[in-house]
């Protein structure tokens, strides 16, 4: 596989028009066969889910493609004589690969056959049917893919079956246990090899929200959790809390003990934030630098000062020497800011505000945690009373 990403232009491909399109996400889709482009024109389907922008609307695909041939390979496994048939459909009608057909039938339109009329509205069966699309009268099984708009039938001819029937008789039971085998295998095997897809997908998601040396959250995913958090917030009408963390005299202890052992301390502390924040509202987040950001859904001024002084303990423990700090270890400083959103406020302001505390803790000798009052309005920073991490008020 390629680790250099190749260039196409894919927007006029079915399936990512119809995650363009549609007004909502339809979830993981399973395309009508077509040619691809970056492969020499092979047959191949693809397993497609829609990214959303922060407001719900397109953002583009995440498409992983699946090569005809691997079907045909599999399918050419399975021993059901000269006219056995083995064909994977879409519930529409549309034929994606069949063991019997050249690639002038793929993508074909099954809906009108009298064969397909048996597999709507069922999960599985088994029928006899002499008006199949090649015209050879057979007995087939047939098994849906889970919950995907696919269907395996597998067809034995019904010549083959009954001629001559007195010698046949004795083992059709184990045809018939082969042909049910033979879906189960097939289907066991593509929902495997969807599910192996599916896990790529969810791990890549996890990857492009993450900060790869803390693995805490990064910028881009906090904002997108706090938007939803700040809307859900406002609906319900319950506070929200923001501590915005610092490390104090960063520069100094890179300065004094070089670059590598300032990300192993930067990977300490969001440790620390990490087992801090496990409510399922909580997001801790690196917002940049040494700076990091502490989301806490639901959660007074209160319950957020004590939340902020446990991390800023929590780091102070860890003991890392810090010879250029006046406190001769790794501290941090944290600003704290509380408000319930309401029509007119903004996440932004309410980012001011933890930022403004915490350069105020800055300003009074560092590793401490200092509270400011919510913003009232986007325009304007207004802060109300402030407090220490010991709950001292500041005027």
């Amino acid at each position: 596989m390629s680790v250099v990403p190749r260039k196409g232009n894919f927007g006029d491909r079915e399936y990512f028009t119809i995650h363009r399109d549609s007004p909502h996400d339809i979830g993981l889709y399973v395309s009508r066969p077509f040619k691809a482009r970056l492969q020499g024109s092979i047959w191949s389907i693809s397993v497609s889910r829609r990214i959303n922008r922060p407001d719900g609307g397109f953002a583009g695909i995440v498409s992983g493609t699946m090569k005809l041939d691997y079907f045909q390979r599999l399918f050419g496994k399975v021993a059901l004589g000269a006219n056995g048939s083995i064909t994977l459909l879409r519930d529409d009608g549309t034929m994606i690969v069949r063991n019997l057909a050249d690639d002038d039938a793929i993508g074909q339109d099954w809906s009108s056959a009298p064969v397909f009329s048996y597999l709507q509205g069922r999960t599985d069966g088994t029928f006899s049917s002499d008006r199949s699309m090649d015209g050879i009268a057979r007995l087939y099984a047939f098994h849906r893919v889970g919950d995907l708009p696919l269907v395996v039938v597998v067809g034995l001819s019904r010549a083959d079956v009954f001629a001559p029937w007195w010698s046949k008789i004795l083992v059709l039971s184990g045809i018939f246990a082969t042909m049910a085998g033979s879906v189960l295998f097939l289907v066991w095997m593509l929902e495997t090899e969807l599910r192996r897809r599916a896990s790529a997908e969810s791990a890549a998601a996890e990857l492009a929200r993450t900060d790869v040396l803390t693995q805490l959250a990064n910028r881009r995913w906090f904002e997108e959790v706090m938007t939803r958090e700040w809307a859900r917030a406002e609906r319900d009408g319950h506070p929200i809390s923001l501590v915005m963390i610092d490390a104090d005299h960063f520069k100094r202890f890179n300065d004094t003990y070089g670059h590598q052992e300032g990300d192993r301390a930067l990977a300490a502390i969001a440790g620390v934030i990490a087992k801090t924040t496990r409510r399922a509202g909580d997001l801790g987040a690196r917002y940049g630098g040494e700076e990091f950001a502490v989301l806490l859904a639901d959660t007074d001024g209160r319950r957020a000062n004590q939340v902020a002084a446990a991390i800023r303990d929590g780091i102070k423990r860890l003991g890392i020497d810090h010879d250029a700090s006046e406190h001769k270890a790794v501290t941090v400083s944290a600003g704290v800011a509380t408000a319930v959103p309401s029509r007119g406020i903004k996440p932004a302001a309410l980012v001011r505000d933890a930022d403004a505390a915490l350069y105020r803790a800055k300003g009074e000798g560092r590793n401490r945690v200092v509270m400011a009052g919510a913003a009232e309005h986007d325009d304007a920073h207004h802060p109300s009373l402030e407090f220490s991490s010991q709950g001292q008020e500041k005027k």
